[in-house]
Order: structure tokens, then sequence, then C-alpha cells
């Protein structure tokens, strides 16, 4: 019976981790000047010229121009914009990691030997580690936000802001994932983090389903 319970809560735990998703952020200021991003200012969203999905990419944009408009901002036509905002994103992979995990028993005479024994949960409660491969994609999103009367005149990049997103798992696909990496990303929307920042999202954050309907 204890070691049904333990599993079970080993299940449990595993299975609660996988349900959450993990994104890292940082945001960059320069701090050479006293320049921070203003909620009066006009920003326009500079789709990628030759993306490899046009769709995909116009997909972006909008999720985007609705995050902007949720924080507070107004949007406007490059002609006329305070800022303008560029993005760029990608996966790497696959990825093969190999590592150990935990198999757990209540056999001290089968498992002893090779593994390592927890009296706490039990007697004759062991465990043992096994080596497990595990197959990741790192996604990565960058926003920029840069002067726009310096682009229009000049096409001058002054960056004002820089903001990163970093996610892994088990997917190559991007699609649903990027929904959480622009979320965390204007969460800290215009602000110099210091550090990077990791935020965690439940299956049905509101804020997520938000931006999946554009």
């Amino acid at each position: 019976m204890k070691t049904r319970l333990l599993a079970a809560m080993v299940v449990a735990s595993i299975a609660s981790g996988c349900a959450t998703t993990q994104v890292r952020v940082s945001g960059y200021l320069d701090r050479r000047v006293e320049r921070t991003i203003s909620p009066h200012e006009s920003i326009y969203v500079m789709e990628n010229q030759d993306p490899a999905n046009r769709l995909f990419d116009r997909e972006m944009a909008l999720k985007i121009e609705a995050l902007i408009e949720t924080h507070g901002y107004t949007l406007a036509p490059r002609e006329e914009a305070d800022l303008i905002l560029s993005y760029s994103y990608g996966t790497s992979g696959p990825h093969v990691f190999t590592d150990d995990a935990p198999i757990f028993s209540s056999d001290t005479t089968a498992v002893a030997a090779r593994g390592y024994s927890y009296g706490g949960w039990g007697a004759g409660m062991t465990v043992t580690h096994v080596p497990h491969t595990r197959t990741l994609y790192r996604k990565w999103l960058l926003i920029e936000v840069v002067e726009g009367p310096a682009w229009r005149e000049r096409e001058e990049r002054e960056t004002v802001w820089v903001g990163e997103a970093l996610s892994t798992d088990a997917s190559p696909d991007m699609r649903d994932r990027i929904n959480y990496m622009l979320v965390a990303v204007f969460e800290h929307f215009g602000e110099d983090t210091t550090r990077q920042v990791v935020m965690s999202f439940s299956p049905d954050d509101e804020r997520v389903r938000a931006v999946s309907g554009y």
C-alpha cells in the first residue's frame, strides 16, 4: 500500500510539473540614457519583410498589436508612430539530453546495491536511478523597440527597449508556445528586469487564452 501511495504521489508531481508552462524573460533599457517607454507614446508594429511563413508572421503581428492595446498603449501608422516595434522568433533543436530518472521500490534486497535508501519514506523504501533520454526544443522570441523618427528619417536603429523570451519543451511546434512567450514579454514591456525572470503559466491562463484567439 505504501509503495502504491508513493508511486501515485510521484506521478501526480510529474503531471503537475508538466501542466505548467515556464518562460524565461529578460528586459533591457539603455542605461546610458534616461529613456523609458511612456504610456502616451504610440507604437507601430513592423512585420518581417520575408518570413518563412507569411501567415504565421501576420498572426504574430496581430497578437502583438492586441497586447500593446491591452497594456494601455496606442497603435499608430508607421508615418506617425513615436516608436517602432520589430520582432523575430525561432526554434532550435532537437537537443538530446540524458539524465537519471528515479525508480522507487520497497524491495531492498533487489535494489539496495545500486540505489539509495530513504528511511523516512517507510520501512524498506528504496529509490534507484536509471538513464533517461529526453528530446527538447528551445523556442526564442526577441522584441525590439526603436525611436520612430530616427528610423523613418535615417533608417537608424536607436534602440529604446529589447525584450527576450526563452522556453523549452518536447515539441517542435512553435504556434502554441509563442502565446505564452508573448504574454510573458509584455508582462515586462518597457522594463529593465536586471536579470532573467521565470514566469509560470497554467493551461487555463486567461491572458494566454486571449492571445490565442488572434
